[in-house]
C-alpha cells in the first residue's frame, strides 16, 4: 500500500492552477495499456480507456482486458460498477487529493514539466546540468522530513523526463521514466510512462510501464461517461 501511494502523493499537496491553461484545459481521455511485472517473471497486462474531466474529479477507466469492468475512482474511494451497483474496493484520504495530483490533471494545467512541486511545501535545493537535462533537488517542508525523503526531476527542453523519489533516508525508492512525447492540442504528453520499485537493498522489485494513444483533450460528448453516476445498494 505504501508503494501504491508512493506513485501518487507527490502530485497531492497542490490548489489547483489558475493560469490561462487550467480554464483552457479541463478533459482528458486516451486508450491505456499498463504491463506490470515483478523481479520473479510475474507479470499482467491492463487495456483499458480513460476519462477525467477535472472539473468533476473523477477518473473512469473502462477496463476491456483482462476481463470487462468499469473502475471510477474519486478523491475519497474506488469503485467498481458491478450490476450498475458501485462496490467500494478501496478507500483514500481525501486530505491527499488525488484527482489534482495525476498525471491526467497536471497535464491539463500544465504542471508536468515541474511534476507539480512548485505548488507544493517542496522547496528547490540544487540545480545541475548534465549534458542537456537538468536535475532539480526538491526537499520535503520540515514538517513532513521524518516521513518524507527528496525527490529529484529531470528535464530535457522544459519537459520532464525522469523523477526520483527518496525516502527520508536517502534510499531509492522509485523512479518514473517519461518518454515519446507528442503535443496534442498545445500540450506536451509523454506517451510512455516506465516506473520502476526499488526494495530495501536498492534491487528492482517490480515495474510498470503505461503507454498512452488516442488522445484526446477537450472531447466532446461522452458527458455520462466523464461523470459517471455512482448508484449504492
Amino acid at each position: 500500500m505504501k508503494m501504491k501511494f508512493l506513485f501518487l502523493f507527490v502530485w497531492s499537496l497542490f490548489a489547483s492552477s489558475a493560469t490561462i491553461y487550467s480554464q483552457e484545459y479541463y478533459r482528458f481521455y486516451s486508450e491505456i495499456s499498463v504491463k506490470n511485472k515483478e523481479a520473479n517473471g510475474k507479470g499482467a497486462l491492463l487495456l483499458a480507456k480513460v476519462y477525467y474531466d477535472k472539473n468533476i474529479s473523477k477518473i473512469v477507466q473502462e477496463v476491456s482486458f483482462p476481463e470487462p469492468k468499469t473502475i471510477v475512482m474519486t478523491d475519497s474511494a474506488s469503485y467498481e460498477i458491478k450490476n450498475f451497483k458501485a462496490v467500494k474496493t478501496s478507500s483514500i484520504d481525501r486530505r491527499l487529493g488525488i484527482m489534482k495530483s495525476t498525471v491526467y490533471h497536471l497535464i491539463l494545467t500544465n504542471d508536468l514539466s515541474s511534476y507539480g512541486l512548485e505548488k507544493t511545501g517542496y522547496k528547490k535545493t540544487k540545480v545541475e546540468k548534465e549534458k542537456n537535462t537538468i536535475f532539480t533537488t526538491w526537499e520535503p517542508p520540515k514538517k513532513a522530513k521524518n516521513v518524507l525523503g527528496k525527490i529529484v526531476i529531470g528535464t530535457q527542453n522544459k519537459k520532464i523526463i525522469a523523477a526520483l523519489f527518496f525516502d527520508k533516508d536517502d534510499n531509492l525508492l522509485s523512479k518514473q521514466i517519461f518518454r515519446k512525447y507528442t503535443t496534442v492540442d498545445g500540450l506536451n504528453v509523454p506517451t510512455e510512462i516506465y516506473q520502476v520499485f526499488y526494495d530495501e537493498n536498492g534491487k528492482e522489485k517490480s515495474y510498470s510501464l503505461v503507454t498512452f494513444k488516442n488522445i484526446k483533450i477537450n472531447e466532446k460528448g461522452n458527458d455520462n461517461i466523464y461523470d459517471y453516476p455512482l448508484y449504492f445498494n
